[in-house]
């Protein structure tokens, strides 16, 4: 996972992800799930380095997305059991969600002397992706994604430049 805020050119870190869908039809997967988020991030290589700015934060992110399935292939799927799968084994898809975001950043270096701990530490995300999955058995999806997130607020890193 990567962070675009204020301090340095990029931060990051660790995410962990589960999540339980169901499809209302063969085009569409409404999806339920939970990241949880490490990311670490400072002015270090970056051209404001001399400010000297590090931060580390943890987000909870509860999501809710759609998927819609552009190309399917429904080539040979069976479950353990020998039963043929009712879905596609190989799938492509965009999404778009939405989700409540709870941060808590933490300052590091210069930026713990003006760190101010005055601002929501919830806000929103509209996470937007692309993925693509391979139906393993009836249990078990094997699955890449890209997403980006657009939150509504600039203090993930725990600093505002503005």
């Amino acid at each position: 996972m990567f962070l675009f805020g204020d301090i340095g050119t990029m931060g990051a870190g660790l995410l962990a992800h589960g999540s339980w869908g169901f499809f209302p039809s063969d085009d569409f997967k409404i999806l339920a799930g939970i990241n949880a988020a490490w990311i670490s991030g400072s002015d270090e290589g970056s051209r404001n380095k001399d400010r000297d700015l590090a931060y580390s934060t943890v987000l909870i992110e509860p999501v809710v997305q759609v998927q819609f399935f552009y190309w399917k292939w429904w080539g040979p799927g069976y479950s353990r059991r020998g039963l043929v799968l009712k879905e596609p084994v190989l799938s492509a898809y965009i999404s778009a969600g939405f989700s409540p975001v709870w941060f808590s950043p933490s300052p590091r270096r210069s930026l713990e002397d003006s760190f101010e701990d005055n601002f929501p530490h919830v806000t929103v995300s509209v996470p937007i992706g692309i993925g693509v999955r391979y139906v393993m058995s009836g249990n078990w999806v094997l699955g890449w994604n890209a997403e980006v997130r657009m939150p509504a607020t600039d203090y993930l890193d725990g600093y505002t430049s503005v």
